[in-house]
């Protein structure tokens, strides 16, 4: 299947329109940020950079860690920019730029998002560094992406709602819970996982979807860590 223009714009020098990434500068294995200021913060870490991009909020730098290849790159604020970035992730991982054909075997990419969060719990002290086992969407995003019944949790909805005293009209669903995006290497079998650059956590491995159809994304709600 071929992608039109209309549907996939490439930048002259080959790259993704809006993240100015080649898909040869793609890593496996990417860390998200939405302060493009965190880029170079991350970047300190890695060693042997191959090069540093910066269009608009969207700031990119590719290196290694610890013999590991990671990309690092800022969303910028909001759901919106987070999903402009994993769309453009998912085609340069599974679109022949040169043709626009998709893919016959698709690439999977482990990523991993770092920020900041407030709580809804008064035992947890301000500047905690936390994993988060599930992402709270309130903003209707996930209602475009197909098959959003296979990955918000319902129970987990209601008690949501009940808890902050949410009141929605009957009939609207603009309330989704995303999936679970990070979990101790046990605690969810059957699941794909591959070990994080940060620790003994796992995470969970996102496939990638020529068709954009991609509902596990992986949205983290932690501070940045003084060691990654």
């Amino acid at each position: 299947m071929r992608i039109p223009e209309s549907e996939l714009i490439i930048n002259d020098d080959g790259s993704a329109f809006h993240i100015h990434l080649k898909p040869e500068e793609l890593a496996d294995k990417v860390i998200l940020v939405g302060d493009p200021g965190r880029v170079d913060m991350v970047g300190e870490f890695l060693e042997e950079k191959e090069f540093r991009h910066a269009s608009r909020e969207f700031v990119s730098i590719t290196g290694k860690y610890r013999g590991s290849r990671i990309t690092v790159l800022s969303t910028g604020i909001g759901t919106d920019n987070i999903d402009i970035v994993l769309t453009e992730l998912d085609s340069l991982a599974n679109v022949d730029f040169k043709t626009r054909e998709v893919r016959p075997e698709h690439r999977c990419l482990t990523i991993l998002r770092i920020g900041t969060t407030g709580a809804i719990q008064p035992d947890i002290p301000l500047g905690s560094f936390i994993f988060s086992e599930v992402s709270v969407g309130c903003d209707g995003l996930l209602n475009w992406y197909a098959d959003i019944d296979k990955v918000n949790i319902p129970e987990m909805e209601e008690a949501f709602k009940k808890h902050t005293h949410w009141a929605l009209r009957e009939g609207l669903s603009d309330f989704r819970l995303q999936c679970l995006t990070c979990l101790r290497p046990s605690s969810h079998s059957g699941s794909e996982n591959t070990a994080s650059p940060t620790s003994k956590w796992k995470v969970r491995r996102w496939q990638a979807s020529p068709h954009i159809s991609v509902t596990r994304r992986a949205q983290y709600a932690a501070p940045l860590p003084t060691d990654i």
